[in-house]
């Protein structure tokens, strides 16, 4: 393919990536109306131009699906995930002031977490504001980074199969699960690495009690020769997320 239409293409791309589907359409419809264009780069061209096209009709109306996102948001918890992934499988930079109003408002965390997710996996750059265990928090989705990419949550895991994956690999799960879970509640703040020895002895606690075995959690540190200053505070430990 010809290195004008490599760049053209990879252009108009980049524009849809960030949502700038006009100005990706209004690019597109220029390079097709000229006289000749290599048959690589026109079917390219025309498949980028119809999906430009497609979005474009969809947005040109987007107050009624708005309104549906925004009452499911403010329905029951079921509603609530609904229009989570309604937002997650959609341009969720037509809905944005939906979503700010959500984070502000909506009482739960979890609800909170996975819409900090979707912008995040939607890349947007708009500036979002929350407010979270009392504090108030500005961010970037953009610049976030999601718990399964934090460095902390990698150092944590690292030790808990250290620690469970010979022994007892069913616990080590539900102690993964756990210690990801506290990492998208704290969304849109990052663990620290310094945290990731207290975190991780913090969630093998937190399973042991919930299945009602404190006194295990006592052998464990013995056996390991481990030390917990009890000073880690799980979020867990606020917010229902209990063990079947």
């Amino acid at each position: 393919m010809d290195s004008y239409y490599d760049t053209v293409i990879r252009q108009c791309e980049t524009l849809m990536q960030e949502g700038s589907f006009k100005e990706a359409y209004q690019q597109l419809e220029e390079e097709l109306s000229m006289p000749y264009i290599p048959k690589a780069a026109e079917e390219k061209i025309i498949a980028l131009y119809n999906e430009c096209r497609s979005t474009l009709r969809l947005s040109v109306q987007p107050s009624a699906v708005t309104k549906e996102i925004e009452e499911l948001l403010k329905g029951s918890i079921d509603e609530q995930f609904s229009a989570v992934e309604q937002l997650r499988s959609s341009n969720i930079r037509n809905h944005l002031e939906v979503v700010q109003e959500a984070l502000e408002i909506n009482d739960n965390v979890w609800i909170k977490a996975f819409l900090i997710e979707a912008l995040c996996e939607q890349n947007v750059s708009d500036e979002f504001r929350l407010e979270q265990e009392g504090l108030c928090y500005t961010f970037v989705p953009c610049a976030l980074t999601l718990p399964q990419e934090q460095e902390a949550v990698h150092q944590s895991v690292a030790l808990l199969r250290e620690w469970l994956e010979n022994e007892n690999p069913s616990f080590l799960s539900l102690c993964v699960e756990a210690l990801m879970q506290e990492a998208y509640l704290r969304l849109p703040m990052d663990i620290d690495e310094t945290e990731s020895i207290p975190l991780a002895l913090a969630v093998v606690r937190y399973v042991f009690d919930a299945h009602q075995m404190p006194e295990a959690f006592t052998a464990f540190l013995k056996e390991k020769g481990l030390a917990f200053a009890n000073g880690y505070e799980l979020l867990l430990e606020k917010h229902d997320c209990s063990f079947g």
